[in-house]
């Protein structure tokens, strides 16, 4: 029953689109001049496009132009036809059937090849511009399948001709061939595109499907929740060795994270083939000389960063001497856990803890830098700075009135004199919290031996 409505429902279809086509045969506007107005519609488009956008919409006006040649070349056969032998509904079938053909494939063509001309910076930056072009991606899918379905809704009118013209036989038979592979590819290809492409609502394509046992491409939903409400750029340097697997569930990881937030991005930095790179963010961000991970959070201007080290990626219990046989548990990756603590860390603005280093009551000195001297801890200053401190220096003297609010701490190291009367009353105000927020002074003293 359902079969015999499917057939009733076709034959109506067809009946309709033969009223149709025999309509517009009887209308001689349609027939001597219609494909002459598409080819000067097309003729318009092409200057129109060249007059706004010049040289580099080169693939647009390509397009136009040759379609307005081809739609004029329709319509000088179409009126020269011999009207004896073709019936004017067999015509305008006939030329509907190359007109659309003719379209759709340089439509589909133009989609085709647009992603390799006017847009291959998009296309070959990558990821990180497909999902910055969203717009450009999706029309370049929607002509390529626009040109493929208007071809096969042309080559559908073949069907009258299929038993009557052996020529257009093999055209819809071949046709339909080309385009049953034209858009397997096309499936295909764009679906995978449109994996990384944000489209709003239409996300489905973003979504990661998790079916391992171990829940390798999941990750928590206060976890989703975070990533969904970031409102600042996150860049993740992995300083990590290769073929590694803490390396290997690290950016499985970071996947994970750009599929959640469009703010995240991340890139590997190898220490034996990328050694400039390295240099340059050390020099940058003052990271340590160990393996680990690199976290950038805000724009470039100001950037707030934290170092994870390559320890606290991990954690392997370990076996209790009192009971060999006992067991120790397994083995546990903790990049979840550690990168979302660093960026809460780092969006509360709490990343550079400010160190000031106290000078003018003969301390000693954060200048000297040589590491046999014994009044001087430049280099102990240095290595400070590695770890993502902010470090100053304050001189307390007679014109002290108050401690700096950025200093976190204040460092005395090794004073040879009392501070003035001022200085000791700032510095009391500044441990007491006088100003709302209390410091800490870490006072570094000679031990004396009797």
């Amino acid at each position: 029953m359902e079969v015999r409505d499917f057939r009733v429902n076709m034959s109506e279809s067809n009946n309709m689109n033969n009223g149709l086509i025999s309509g517009l045969s009887k209308n001689p506007i349609v027939m001597n001049f219609g494909a002459f107005l598409m080819a000067v519609m097309f003729a318009l488009t092409c200057g129109i496009i060249s007059w706004r956008m010049g040289r580099p919409a080169m693939a647009y006006i390509i397009w136009s132009g040759s379609l307005a040649v081809f739609s004029a070349g329709v319509g000088f056969v179409l009126g020269n036809r011999n009207r004896e032998e073709t019936s004017p509904e067999n015509a305008l079938r006939i030329g509907l059937i190359f007109l659309g053909g003719g379209i759709g494939f340089a439509t589909a063509i133009l989609g085709l090849f647009l992603p390799l001309m006017q847009y291959s910076d998009i296309f070959g930056g990558g990821l990180a511009q497909w999902r910055k072009n969203p717009n450009t991606v999706l029309l370049c899918a929607a002509l390529l399948f626009g040109g493929l379905a208007l071809m096969f809704g042309s080559v559908m009118l073949a069907k009258n001709f299929e038993k009557s013209s052996v020529g257009l036989r093999r055209l819809l038979y071949g046709t339909n061939a080309f385009l049953t592979g034209m858009l397997l590819l096309t499936v295909l290809g764009v679906v995978n595109v449109l994996a990384y492409v944000p489209m709003g609502k239409l996300d489905f394509f973003n979504r990661t499907f998790d079916f391992t046992a171990s829940g390798l491409y999941s990750i928590s939903e206060s976890t989703q929740n975070f990533l969904s409400n970031l409102k600042e750029p996150v860049k993740v340097y992995v300083l990590l060795p290769g073929n590694n697997l803490i390396t290997v569930e690290t950016e499985t990881l970071l996947e994970t994270f750009k599929t959640h937030s469009k703010n995240i991005t991340w890139s590997s930095v190898s220490r034996d083939l990328d050694a400039q790179e390295l240099a340059k963010l050390q020099e940058k961000y003052q990271i340590p000389d160990s393996l680990g991970l690199l976290v950038v959070y805000g724009n470039d201007q100001k950037p707030v960063y934290d170092f994870i080290k390559y320890p606290d990626l991990y954690s392997i219990p370990q076996q209790d001497p009192r009971n060999p046989n006992a067991d120790s548990g397994s083995f546990q990756f903790l990049g979840e856990a550690q990168l979302i603590k660093t960026m809460t860390f780092l969006s509360e603005g709490k990343s550079q803890t400010g160190v000031f280093f106290t000078q003018g009551n003969g301390e000693l000195s954060i200048d000297d830098k040589n590491p046999g001297s014994v009044a001087g801890i430049g280099t102990l200053y240095d290595e400070t700075a590695k770890g993502n401190f902010k470090l100053d220096k304050i001189t307390l003297d007679r014109n002290t009135k108050k401690i700096p609010q950025e200093a976190d701490v204040l460092v005395m190291a090794r004073p040879k004199f009392d501070p003035p009367p001022q200085a000791i009353d700032a510095l009391r105000n500044y441990l007491r919290g006088t100003d709302g927020k209390k410091g800490h002074l870490l006072l570094l003293l000679d031990v004396e031996v009797e």
